[in-house]
């Protein structure tokens, strides 16, 4: 329970009327909303600078020498590593925990710039036509 102040419960029994609904749709969807929306915000992973400085040094190499999707993965995977699709572009994993370790961007590189290189997408990202 909490307490409304009469100008604010006014207004929601009046959008309820018009809406057809009950007070209570028009709290829970609002609650939705701004639960969506803080959880959203918060989502983007944020990467430790050492960690990201211990994995450039260890993988900046194989992303300039691959010489194409399949070499990449293998270079990444022979250092205990995965590559993946994340958020519209590609990062490095721990495969053990799932945990994202590096943007491919941490590397001087991007999916597209991958892909041109290599000549193809990478087969998990879908590039919007």
């Amino acid at each position: 329970m909490f307490k409304l102040d009469q100008t604010v419960l006014d207004a929601l029994e009046a959008e309820a009327r018009s809406d057809r609904s009950t007070i209570a749709d028009i709290l829970r969807d609002a609650i939705r909303r701004d639960l969506r929306r803080r959880t959203k915000g918060k989502s983007a992973p944020t990467y430790d600078p050492n960690v990201v400085a211990a994995m450039q040094r260890l993988l900046s190499r194989d992303f300039a020498m691959a010489s194409g999707w399949q070499d990449l993965q293998d270079r990444i995977h022979e250092k205990g590593y995965a590559l993946r699709a994340s958020g519209g572009g590609l990062a490095v994993f721990d495969p053990t925990t799932q945990k994202r370790m590096a943007k491919a961007s941490h590397f001087g590189t991007s999916a597209h710039m991958l892909a041109r290189r290599f000549g193809e997408e990478y087969p998990e990202i879908i590039v919007p036509g």
